[in-house]
């Protein structure tokens, strides 16, 4: 049974988003919990699922999935497609937007900034910004071709 018309536009459009962050977070938690370990420079992840409860949280996620699938079908909430180019090409403009904070300008919200940290700092970052811009770009257009 559809319950579609119990909805308004907004109320729609809140409770599909709503609903689609917590799948998406269900993915992403899912491919946390298959690595044992990552490290990268300024982090490292240790999975410290106790063994043996992988099965718990497999179980408790499939009811969430199998949840979220009824209130899609029960109020005919439409799926979003989205491409990896567009998702990456998000998540680096988000990133390229925090870099533009993080220079000497940026990190004067934090405190002074000390004498010579713009020549220290700032080539590098600029540096590092116009990189994730060529990635950037290099998505946008990927999604471009497709």
């Amino acid at each position: 049974m559809q319950d579609s018309g119990l909805l308004n536009d907004a109320q729609r459009r809140n409770l599909t988003v709503t609903l689609r962050v917590l799948e998406q977070s269900l993915d992403e938690i899912a491919v946390l919990l298959a690595r044992e370990a990552d490290d990268g420079t300024l982090y490292h992840l240790r999975n410290n699922l106790p063994p043996g409860r992988l099965e718990q949280v497999r179980a408790k996620t499939q009811a969430i999935r199998e949840q979220i699938a009824l209130l899609a079908t029960q109020f005919g909430l439409a799926a979003d497609e989205r491409t990896t180019c567009s998702l990456a090409a998000a998540k680096l403009n988000y990133c390229w937007e925090v870099l533009q904070q993080t220079d000497s300008r940026g990190l004067r919200a934090y405190g002074q900034v000390a004498a010579g940290l713009e020549q220290a700092l700032d080539p590098s970052v600029q540096r590092l910004a116009t990189l994730v811009m060529g990635l950037l770009q290099l998505f946008e257009r990927y999604a471009k071709e497709q």
